[in-house]
């Protein structure tokens, strides 16, 4: 992968725990110190995309059009106030089908006013509860998630002290980032509070409640509902060397006119003794969900919270309602050598006592090695993973997966570097089996771009039309701090592609894409 797309990648995993006063699961710790007024200030990011798509050769109808997207994201700061604002347009040539719709609309609007230990926020925000067990209101544009709550919050918090207080209602992006079409807003209600004490020193406890209303009701004429209540307790020095987080919540929901109850429990701790590390997690989902009305673009009813997956951040995750799991990950630290070596092992029982009971085992190991200097850099891991039907011991395979990952960057002196990236999966079922992956190759130069060649591999779809070798070149260039132009050029795979337990099927590319940033 491209080190530009990489970047995009990493921020992406960090804002997943972004988004709330509290950080973790019960917190980000005491508040930081209030710091002088910054004079007034604005910002702005203009993303201008423009496409034209050929056929894809995915026997799905969604070729042979172009489109051009603006998204002008702009912003002023001054004293205690501050506004943000997101402007959508999306101008389409030959439009597939009706589902694809020009648009010009204010997408998201915020104003915020910070008086000392004091915020008070209107309009569309993102809200994360926690680990998002509770709620997870976002945005990751990897997984084609952006979902903002449109109403108010109010918080306030001291060193020892933080409380929360949100409501409105539901407000995706209404073109769809994955496939472009257009995306209703389904306007369910969210209300929220949440509340942390720095109980002693090493001790952080934290309460949160959410009640979510879909407008959507499952049966007519019937009100649909959840009420969830969690309570997180965080201990950065549980004993020496030793972390430890973890948050229970319980749920009731009404749904159709019947009575149902969810119930999640979910602890993570780290242990650490010199240059030896052992990190655990441990979950467990007893119909445990938090659901919306319909997705009219996807068919299914939206998700508003994300418990952690315990899996890797690019793996398929089958049941995240229901489930028992365990985590570990051992590692190991070479100074002298700086290298970093680990092994990761995963348990998940989906929808245990279950005549659908799948149990999943994933184990998978390897190493991130910088070079002397810290300009090259080399990172490897390859590992299994398995699946089985049924009830111990009685289980029946059903399918398996190995896969190897590697980058690397090689330094060639005055900021240009060689960077290859490969990402393949091989997976195997009992009649037959597919092979999934992508490889990047190219070359950058710091501050100027890059261009790497892609070579994409899909063999799942076996049929005679359908496409299962892709190629495309993708190139960058930095025109001085505020200006970066990016094309690709060719075709992409599609499929299956998921960014921390979030998956979405994608379409293949083919064509070209040429994308403007500018920022100010």
């Amino acid at each position: 992968m491209p080190s530009w797309l990489e970047g995009r990648a990493r921020h992406a995993a960090r804002a997943l725990y972004a988004g709330s006063v509290v950080g973790a699961i019960a917190g980000a710790g005491p508040a930081a110190a209030v710091e002088p007024a910054a004079p007034p200030s604005s910002t702005g990011t203009s993303t201008t995309i423009t496409e034209w798509r050929v056929d894809n050769k995915n026997g799905v109808v969604d070729d042979d059009y172009g489109v051009l997207l603006e998204r002008l994201n702009v912003g002023a700061h001054g004293g205690e106030l501050s506004t943000e604002a997101r402007i959508d347009l999306a101008l389409f040539a030959r439009r597939p089908d009706a589902r694809y719709q020009d648009v010009a609309q204010i997408e998201r609007l915020a104003l915020s006013w910070t008086p000392g230990a004091w915020q008070f926020t209107g309009g569309d925000f993102y809200q994360q509860v926690g680990r998002g067990l509770l709620l997870s209101l976002r945005k990751l544009n990897e997984a084609g998630v952006d979902v903002a709550l449109r109403g108010a919050r109010v918080g306030w918090q001291s060193d020892d002290v933080a409380a929360l207080v949100f409501g409105g209602t539901t407000n995706p992006v209404n073109i769809d980032p994955i496939n472009q079409r257009w995306l209703p807003d389904p306007g369910d209600l969210v209300v929220g509070a949440t509340g942390e004490l720095q109980a002693t020193p090493d001790l952080r406890v934290a309460t949160h409640a959410v009640y979510t209303q879909p407008r959507e009701a499952l049966l007519p004429g019937l009100v649909d509902n959840a009420t969830t209540v969690s309570v997180g307790l965080t201990a950065p020095r549980l004993l020496p060397g030793v972390t430890f987080a973890g948050e229970a919540a319980a749920q009731g929901r009404n749904l159709a006119g019947a009575s149902q109850a969810g119930a999640a429990v979910y602890a993570t701790s780290e242990a650490r003794a010199g240059d030896f590390a052992v990190v655990g997690e441990v979950q467990l989902l007893g119909d445990f969900e938090q659901k919306g009305s319909q997705n009219k673009v996807l068919g299914s009813r939206f998700d508003y919270n994300q418990p952690p997956t315990l899996e890797r951040i690019d793996q398929e995750v089958a049941n995240n309602r229901d489930l028992v799991g365990l985590r570990l990950r051992p590692e190991y630290f070479f100074f002298d050598l700086d290298l970093l070596v680990f092994a990761n092992g995963v348990y998940r029982r989906n929808d245990p006592d279950k005549p659908s009971e799948l149990h999943q085992v994933h184990g998978y190991a390897g190493f991130e090695w910088r070079l002397p200097g810290g300009a090259s850099r080399l990172a490897v891991s390859a590992g299994a993973r398995d699946e089985q039907r049924g009830s111990l011991p009685a289980l029946v395979p059903l399918r398996s997966m190995a896969h190897l990952d590697v980058d690397g960057l090689i330094s060639l002196g005055e900021g240009l570097a060689l960077h290859a990236t490969s990402n393949t999966q091989w997976w195997t079922f009992l009649d037959g089996g597919f092979t999934r992956g992508s490889t990047f190759v190219g070359l950058e130069r710091a501050g100027l771009g890059g261009l790497s060649y892609e070579l994409g591999v899909d063999t799942q779809n076996q049929g005679p039309d359908v496409r299962k070798v892709f190629h495309a070149v993708i190139g960058a260039a930095e025109l001085g701090d505020a200006v970066l132009v990016r094309g690709t050029f060719g075709t992409q795979r599609g499929g299956i592609k998921c960014v921390a337990g979030v998956c979405r099927e994608f379409p293949a590319f083919a064509g070209a894409r040429v994308e403007l940033v500018v920022r100010w």
